[in-house]
């Protein structure tokens, strides 16, 4: 049963990660910007921000709350539909 939960708990998660990688590239095209541009702002190499929008890499808070101010956008709206 435990098994069970834990691994409804990790498929949730995963889920919800990817929900926010796709949200971050359909923000970025809205914006018009490229990964090189947003990689600029953020201080990291354009392979570095590729990563996050791919979700190869873990995302820190700290650069969804960079990305928020770069898209203009509120926190929340990684997480759902709201503008």
């Amino acid at each position: 049963m435990f098994e069970s939960l834990l691994n409804k708990k990790l498929k949730m998660e995963e889920e919800i990660l990817q929900l926010i990688y796709i949200r971050i590239r359909k923000f970025r095209h809205e914006k018009g910007y490229t990964q090189q541009n947003i990689a600029d702002l953020l201080k990291i190499s354009q392979n570095a921000y590729c990563k996050i929008e791919n979700g190869h890499t873990r995302l820190l808070v700290s650069t969804l709350i960079s990305l928020a101010g770069i898209f203009e956008v509120r926190l929340c709206n990684f997480f759902n539909d709201a503008k």
